[in-house]
């Protein structure tokens, strides 16, 4: 799901201002696991 929403963001990343090269994942418990796990997807 993250992956998908990172492509979103990368497809947009002109339109909504940002740098498609600085994006990141931020969470605690279950959430900083998950967001671990992503990290080579990202």
């Amino acid at each position: 799901m993250c992956n998908v929403r990172c492509d979103l963001v990368r497809q947009n990343a002109k339109k909504w201002n940002i740098d498609p090269n600085q994006l990141g994942v931020v969470g605690s418990s279950a959430g900083g696991s998950f967001g671990v796990a992503l990290e080579p997807a990202l």
